[in-house]
């Protein structure tokens, strides 16, 4: 596959690894909302709704821990 990475030089290398992961699980989330709309499993999407928000929040505030403070003399 080409642009596979196969070496973590740095933490940031990290970054694109993860964005990947919070797509796939926000595209999981848009989908069974969607389809909870039509009286799907609305326990599924509050699961994985719930997912969703604890993996973006613990994201944000460690990237506003150790990548901000830094940009900003922190």
């Amino acid at each position: 596959m080409v642009g596979e990475m196969t070496r973590l030089d740095s933490p940031i290398d990290v970054m694109s690894l993860m964005h990947k992961a919070f797509r796939a699980v926000s595209e999981r989330v848009e989908k069974l909302a969607a389809q909870s709309e039509g009286g799907g499993n609305l326990k599924a999407f509050t699961a994985a709704y719930q997912f969703w928000i604890k993996q973006l929040l613990h994201h944000a505030t460690a990237e506003d821990q150790y990548m901000t403070a830094q940009l900003v003399g922190g």
